[in-house]
C-alpha cells in the first residue's frame, strides 16, 4: 500500500469519526431542546400558579397545597425533576434569574404567612414575581435559541463532511477503474507482439499447454 492510498484511507475514517461524533451531538442537542420546551411551560405555570395563589389569598381561601406545587416546580427548574420530567438547564444566566425570581416567591410566601395579610404589599411582590417570571422564561428561550445555531451549523458542518467523504469515495472508485483498465492493457501488451499485432511467444506457449493439458485432465478423470 502506497502512502498516498494510506493517507486517503486516514481521511475516511477521520471524516467518517466525525460524522458519527456530530450525528450522536446532534441527538444530544434535540434531547436538550425538548427538555427546554418542558422548563419554559412549567416557568409559565409556576407564574400562573403564583398569580392564583394571590387571589385566593385576598379571598381568604385554602392555598397549603397550591404552595407544595409550586415549591415542588420550582425544586424541579433548579434541580430537574423526573416526576415533572424536567432536565437542569445548563445556564449561567438562567440560573441567576431564577434565583432571584425565587426569592421573590420566598418574600409571597412569608407575606402570606403572616396575620393579619397586608394585601398592599402582597400585591406589590406579585407585579415584582410577574416581571421576574418573564426576565426567566426569556433566559430560557436564549439557551433554546442557542441550541438551535449550534445544530444549524452541526447541520452545516454535517453536509460538507458528508459531501468531502463521497467525494473521496467517488475518487477511490474512479482511481480503481482506471487501475483494473491500465492492469487489463498491460496484459494484454505481454501476450501481444508491439510490431505485429499478433500473439507472441509467452502467449502460444500457454495455449499449447492448455490444449495438451485438458485432453490429460479428461483422462485421469475418467480413469479415476
Amino acid at each position: 500500500m502506497t502512502a498516498s492510498n494510506k493517507h486517503k484511507i486516514l481521511l475516511q475514517n477521520a471524516l467518517f469519526l466525525i460524522l458519527l461524533c456530530m450525528t450522536i451531538y446532534m441527538f444530544q442537542l434535540i434531547n436538550n431542546l425538548q427538555g427546554t420546551a418542558r422548563v419554559v411551560n412549567y416557568a409559565g405555570i409556576a407564574r400562573g400558579s403564583i398569580q392564583r395563589l394571590i387571589k385566593l389569598e385576598l379571598s381568604n381561601q385554602e392555598t397549603d397545597e397550591l404552595i407544595q406545587y409550586i415549591d415542588h416546580v420550582f425544586y424541579g427548574l433548579n434541580h430537574g425533576s423526573e416526576t415533572l420530567n424536567l432536565v437542569k438547564i445548563p445556564a449561567r444566566d438562567f440560573e441567576e434569574s431564577l434565583e432571584v425570581w425565587q426569592e421573590n416567591w420566598g418574600r409571597i410566601k412569608n407575606i402570606v404567612e403572616e396575620e393579619p395579610l397586608n394585601s398592599q404589599q402582597l400585591l406589590q411582590v406579585s407585579e415584582e414575581n410577574f416581571t421576574l417570571a418573564s426576565v426567566t422564561v426569556s433566559d430560557v428561550e436564549q439557551y433554546t435559541q442557542r441550541i438551535v445555531d449550534m445544530m444549524h451549523w452541526i447541520e452545516g458542518l454535517t453536509i460538507v463532511g458528508a459531501a468531502l467523504l463521497l467525494l473521496l469515495l467517488m475518487m477511490e472508485s474512479l482511481l480503481s477503474r482506471r487501475l483494473k483498465k491500465h492492469n487489463s492493457e498491460l496484459s494484454e501488451k505481454a501476450y501481444l507482439d508491439l510490431q505485429t499485432g499478433l500473439m507472441n511467444r509467452n502467449r502460444c506457449n500457454e495455449l499449447l499447454s492448455e490444449k495438451i493439458c485438458l485432453p490429460i485432465m479428461l483422462l485421469v478423470f475418467f480413469v479415476i
